[in-house]
């Protein structure tokens, strides 16, 4: 028990554990924006994902893995998920092995429904956290630049 109390104070007089604290708020904020798109058949990570293709005209998963900034395996789940559905579609290219990721017109019409809920949940959070402190937390987190983990 003593050394649980150590690290309770190191941790505390750190001023708390930005691991912890980000991914709590980032459970507490999906679960907001899971909730507006459930009815619409679609988690936040998927409707992430659906966002990032429509970006691109085609996109390879490498690309995609690197501009949604999940893992391969969150991304190849979700992938599954949305290619199920006829949300997206695989094309091969010239090498075999690299398959470019499109929107189906049924997946740029739930796309366009998303972003109604994707809105809904975002007021949300505005109004949870306040607009003001909503911006510059946002704005601050796109200033965190930390080096890849090396594999």
């Amino acid at each position: 028990m003593h050394r649980i109390a150590e690290a309770e104070k190191t941790i505390a007089g750190l001023g708390g554990c930005p691991c912890f604290s980000l991914r709590r708020a980032a459970r507490r904020v999906s679960q907001v924006f899971d909730e507006e798109l459930r009815p619409l058949g679609l988690r936040s990570t998927q409707f992430s994902v659906l966002f990032e293709v429509s970006r691109a005209d085609g996109i390879s998963r490498g690309e995609l893995a690197r501009s949604s900034g999940l893992d391969r395996t969150t991304l190849t789940r979700s992938l599954a998920l949305l290619e199920r559905d006829g949300l997206v579609a695989g094309e091969p290219v010239w090498d075999a092995r690299e398959r470019r990721v499109r929107l189906t017109p049924a997946g740029e019409r739930r796309l366009a429904r998303g972003l109604e809920a994707w809105k809904r949940a975002r007021e949300r959070v505005a109004r949870a956290f306040g607009a003001g402190r909503l911006r510059a937390l946002l704005s601050e987190l796109e200033e965190l630049e930390l080096p890849e983990p090396e594999n």
